[in-house]
């Protein structure tokens, strides 16, 4: 292991599997809280795209896709790498492109009051407060942010 918790290119992820295709450093601490895979599913109605299959969720980046209302949702979750990207299409239209690399703190399930939503809180120095992406029972996407002097 490498000063600061970063693995070395070819050794044992945080896993227990060795992949020799890493091209990044990665922590061994995710983040705070995430969903299960099960939950995910539950939620996109849809199975998972896993990019290290080996590797598995959650220590490799997954990505669900699903339709609602007219509308083509794509989310990506990394929780060994801090990041979520976010895409809703309309058609062949980008409506909505997030990507929010290495700042992400946590990501809930919300089922409050008959929503189906993910609410994405991240590290306090990003100024960021909550993105929220409800599902059901209509999709919105809802983001905030603080100003610098309001922390």
């Amino acid at each position: 292991m490498k000063a600061g918790g970063e693995l070395a290119r070819e050794s044992v992820s945080a896993v227990g599997a060795t992949n020799k295709r890493w091209t990044r450093q990665y922590a061994l601490v995710p983040m705070a809280s995430w969903p299960g895979l099960d939950d995910l599913i539950w939620l996109f109605e849809s199975d998972p795209e896993i990019k290290y299959e080996d590797l598995g969720y959650p220590a490799s980046a997954t990505t669900f896709t699903t339709e609602r209302g007219g509308l083509s949702i794509r989310f990506m979750i990394a929780p060994y790498s801090y990041t979520v990207e976010l895409q809703v299409l309309h058609g062949d239209s980008e409506v909505v492109a997030l990507r929010m690399p290495e700042i992400v703190a946590a990501v809930d399930l919300d089922k409050a009051g008959g929503a189906e939503a993910l609410v994405v809180t991240f590290d306090r120095n990003s100024r960021l407060n909550a993105l929220r992406v409800q599902l059901k029972p209509r999709v919105s996407v809802t983001f905030d942010a603080q100003p610098p002097w309001a922390r």
